[in-house]
């Protein structure tokens, strides 16, 4: 059921319900104060990033950093988390959005459906998720979500008033 979101909303519920899962890493969130409304499945996109910090929470040690960026690009909503752990194993990037694949060697717990849910809420609507390691260490996560965008009442207000 797609609406008129407010990402800064999604971003803050998200965090908030994670709160103690994150409370041991450095969180910060790159969204402008002006970004425009979205037409999205709230709670569907707000549980695929519950999912992917959740997994930066699990699979980072401590005191790591996970970013969060939003952007618009080609009519898309574009958002990248990315944490300094260890990445992933280069064999096991074709693979992290499998429906019960677990990364050889991290330890039990987790039913290996969370990246597959997120993969899975993205292509409904018709958007794309790839994972890549970083050059320093650590993985980054791309979303980009085909949508509309609408100025808020109070952006209208300003460029208008």
């Amino acid at each position: 059921h797609r609406d008129w979101c407010d990402l800064h909303d999604l971003m803050n519920s998200a965090l908030h319900k994670l709160e103690r899962e994150l409370a041991h890493h450095v969180v910060t969130v790159e969204l402008p104060a002006d970004f425009p409304l979205v037409k999205i499945d709230y709670g569907l996109i707000e549980q695929a990033f519950m999912n992917l910090l959740h997994n930066a929470s699990l699979y980072t040690p401590p005191g790591s950093k996970i970013d969060i960026r939003a952007s618009i690009e080609d009519q898309n909503l574009v958002v990248t988390v990315t944490d300094n752990g260890p990445g992933f194993p280069k064999e096991a990037l074709p693979r992290v959005f499998e429906k019960f694949y677990r990364v050889p060697g991290t330890g039990t717990g987790g039913t290996g459906l969370g990246l597959s849910i997120v993969k899975g809420f993205v292509e409904v609507h018709d958007g794309t998720i790839t994972v890549q390691n970083m050059p320093d260490g650590g993985a980054r996560f791309v979303v980009r979500l085909p949508t509309e965008f609408q100025h808020t009442q109070q952006q209208i207000l300003e460029d208008h008033g």
